[in-house]
């Protein structure tokens, strides 16, 4: 049987709530992830920021509408400026809830999860903390591979995760990345 375990990415990017909206785009995009959860000053997960929520803050609140650059292009004659605002916050754009599963719940359990609260990521949380996450992609690779009866493990260090336990690949994982010469 799967588990979260062997399904979640770890170590897990997150974001801080006094980060500007800018910063977490580009750490989207450093680390190729749609999503991340919000920390709060003393490091307790109280949110989560998407990509959706970038976009969001870029058209209501970026972005000019072509109302306001009509408005500025009449006043200055054809110039428009850039727009100088205060940036932004990731604790004003942020989802104000983290939905997670413990690292033993079952691959049916994290689908009826993501389903029920029509989710693209859940996060795996283990003794209070934030462990992992699971994508909507993971959870659907695991579907798919789990319905021909036998589940190839498509992710490197799963096989790690359950035979040395979670701690144990994390702590391996978390070295790789620090020398990614092994």
């Amino acid at each position: 049987m799967i588990h979260a375990e062997d399904l979640m990415t770890f170590p897990l990017v997150t974001l801080r709530t006094w980060q500007t909206m800018r910063s977490a785009a580009r750490t989207f995009l450093d680390h190729d992830i749609g999503g991340a959860p919000v920390l709060d000053h003393e490091g307790r997960p109280i949110g989560v920021l998407t990509k959706t929520d970038v976009i969001r803050y870029e058209t209501q609140y970026a972005a000019p509408t072509l109302a306001e650059l009509r408005t500025v292009a009449r006043e200055t004659g054809g110039f428009v400026p850039d727009r100088e605002r205060e940036e932004e916050y990731v604790s004003r754009w942020m989802t104000r809830s983290i939905v997670s599963v413990p690292p033993e719940a079952p691959l049916d359990e994290v689908a009826s999860v993501m389903a029920r609260h029509h989710l693209h990521r859940v996060f795996v949380e283990e003794n209070g903390e934030l462990v992992g996450v699971i994508t909507a992609f993971d959870a659907l690779r695991a579907v798919g591979a789990e319905g021909g009866g036998r589940w190839r493990r498509a992710r490197s260090g799963l096989s790690a995760a359950r035979r040395g336990g979670l701690r144990a690949a994390r702590r391996r994982a978390t070295s790789q990345a620090r020398d990614p010469r092994g």
